[in-house]
């Protein structure tokens, strides 16, 4: 190898590994502002008494590991906040104690997971931001569990509890909330003036009011369960062109309306799996309970035994569920089979193992 080679290899490893060592850096101490594309770890627990940003994100490409450690603050002020920014990472973060745990404002493709959020105003609040996504985050004693205003974002493995508003949209497209537990708010899902959703795989529990909508359409929600609302399961205004199905609703009251605008609650009887009600493969509608369990849904005809009930269910004027679920019960006939034998004058009884028959009613 010529020597002028040796020295641009020579060259090349002093950059590649600078820039490796300029990418990854870690933060000890803050308000603390990030400015350049790269890694970023949270080295140490961090406290802030300022009324600003703790860490302040105002770069592309960045990705921000806490590594379990807490950002406490003083009740004002944001844990970390993300500006006019794109492609941001953050995870593994405690965020506590601040009017906006996490913030972001006019930035896009953002994620924050696997982070807990709690005792704040607002433990996230995303704004103006688009293609968000917040996967296993925990966000518990806030005023805001979650708030997003003019975004698209998405909501999956998460949990929501303990807060005044559980999970808020508001002048929202294109949203997406999957497999999270909402529960013990006073609100529990909300959308305001929003439009396009799909809210599927959730459990809403014991909040005052499940789902609040008010000026919605295109929502799709489906395989939900919503169930001990103090309230109403469902509170809906202004709700018009949605689409709702295979969910079970087990409240004392499972949906208020005010107006009547047309909504769909089932879909074409179909091959699937039913949220609630043994002895069909198939779906449709819902199935209506309530917490003593002689709701609609468990009490209804099913003169052919094909697990729906005979009648539709009315929700409002305009509002029907034309395929309620509701279950066939098991039994378990057992039929005893016994043999006698006789050893040495001996009488001796044997159980012979017993076939048994199932019957669906």
């Amino acid at each position: 190898m010529s020597k002028t080679l040796i020295i641009i290899f020579a060259a090349l490893l002093f950059f590649f590994f600078a820039s490796a060592a300029k990418a990854q850096t870690f933060i000890y101490s803050c308000p603390y502002t990030i400015l350049s594309s790269g890694t970023y770890y949270v080295g140490t627990d961090l406290s802030y008494n300022g009324t600003e940003t703790c860490i302040a994100i105002m770069a592309a490409n960045v990705n921000l590991d806490c590594l379990g450690h807490a950002i406490s603050g003083n009740e004002t002020g944001r844990g970390i906040g993300v500006v006019s920014s794109d492609h941001v990472t953050v995870q593994n973060c405690i965020i506590k104690d601040f009017d906006k745990g996490f913030h972001s404002d006019m930035s896009t493709y953002v994620t924050i997971k696997d982070s807990q959020v709690f005792s704040s105003n607002y433990g996230l609040s995303i704004e103006n931001s688009d293609n968000v996504v917040v996967q296993n985050v925990s966000s518990l004693l806030n005023s805001y569990g979650m708030r997003f205003i003019n975004t698209s974002a998405t909501v999956s493995s998460s949990q929501a509890s303990n807060n005044n508003v559980g999970i808020s949209f508001s002048n929202s497209h294109t949203d997406e909330v999957s497999g999270s537990t909402i529960s013990n708010n006073v609100f529990g899902l909300t959308f305001d003036n929003s439009n396009l959703a799909h809210v599927y795989g959730n459990t809403l529990y014991q909040n005052y009011q499940g789902l609040r909508a008010n000026g919605m359409s295109y929502l799709y929600f489906y395989y939900n369960r919503i169930e001990n609302s103090q309230e109403y399961g469902m509170r809906l205004e202004n709700f018009y062109s949605n689409y709702i199905y295979n969910n079970l609703f087990k409240n004392s009251n499972n949906v208020y309306m005010v107006g009547t605008q047309a909504n769909y609650w089932n879909t074409t009887k179909q091959a699937g799996t039913r949220i609630y009600g043994a002895g069909s493969n198939y779906i449709g509608g819902n199935y209506w309970s309530n917490p003593e369990g002689n709701g609609y849904s468990d009490t209804c005809t099913d003169s052919n035994k094909d697990a729906f009930c005979d009648s539709p269910y009315t929700i409002a004027a305009n509002n029907m569920d034309y395929l309620p679920l509701t279950g066939l019960k098991q039994y378990v006939l057992s039929v005893m089979a016994y043999d006698n034998c006789n050893f040495d004058s001996d009488k001796c009884h044997v159980d012979v193992p017993s076939p048994t028959i199932e019957i669906w009613k």
